[in-house]
């Protein structure tokens, strides 16, 4: 009887080593996707405010600071349009998108996507069309 209790012992010790094995080799498995996966260079975390109109900030004094902030993260400058649509704010974005038709905004680079918005918000107005079109608005009213 003590043979048949030792048999069952290898057999029962050899069926744990067989488990052991192959879930250990199921992690490593994993292990080794997740290294190859996060060897992939992933772009950092950037995060910047939208612009808003009511702080006297112009268009170009925001896109020097959204510029720099991209500078300091190290984002590479073929990735600073698409930065520049998400972190822009809905005013610049809907915009932008009414000024490019029929085009996408996917397919505008950076430098044009800023001239677009500073020729369209920071042109300069004309002192004496301006004061026309206010003297005509109060002699209508």
């Amino acid at each position: 009887m003590a043979t048949i209790y030792t048999e069952s012992m290898k057999a029962l010790s050899a069926m744990i080593a067989h488990a052991l094995q192959s879930a250990i080799g199921t992690a490593v498995g994993r292990a080794k996707e997740d290294n190859a996966a996060s060897s992939q260079p992933k772009d950092p975390p950037f995060s910047h405010e939208p612009y808003q109109r009511t702080e006297g900030m112009t268009v170009a004094d925001y896109f020097d600071r959204l510029e720099w902030a991209l500078q300091l993260n190290n984002i590479p400058k073929q990735k600073y349009a698409d930065y520049a649509r998400v972190h822009m704010g809905s005013e610049l974005n809907t915009a932008f998108k009414f000024l490019i038709t029929p085009k996408s905004p996917e397919d505008v680079p950076y430098s044009e996507l800023r001239l677009i918005l500073q020729q369209h918000f920071d042109e300069a107005k004309n002192k004496f069309v301006e004061s026309i079109k206010f003297r005509n608005i109060r002699q209508q009213k």
